[in-house]
């Protein structure tokens, strides 16, 4: 199993970096690595992350509560997901 990740700063949001990434990444995880499943974890609240991961067919394995302490003091969850490697057709060009 392999983890992928993606981190968009704001002035370059919504402009395909982290799709493109994506695909980039899976396409080495599974072509080249021939891993069997790629995963990865974003904070509960970041949409624009978990749209992503949803996009491309990844499952919502999880979800664990107050596992990161933001920068205000706050406790954020993690979303976890996953992708077998038979799941692959469902990557994007």
């Amino acid at each position: 199993m392999h983890e992928i990740g993606y981190f968009v700063v704001k002035e370059h949001l919504s402009k395909g970096f982290a799709t493109e990434a994506t695909t980039v990444e899976l396409r080495f995880v599974f072509e080249h690595l021939k891993s069997n499943k790629s995963s990865l974890t974003c904070d509960e609240d970041n949409e624009p992350a978990y749209r992503v991961a949803e996009q491309y067919g990844f499952t919502r394995e999880g979800s664990l509560r107050g596992q990161v302490k933001r920068r205000d003091g706050t406790l954020a969850g993690k979303l976890y997901y996953g992708m077998l490697s038979t799941e692959i057709e469902t990557l994007k060009p």
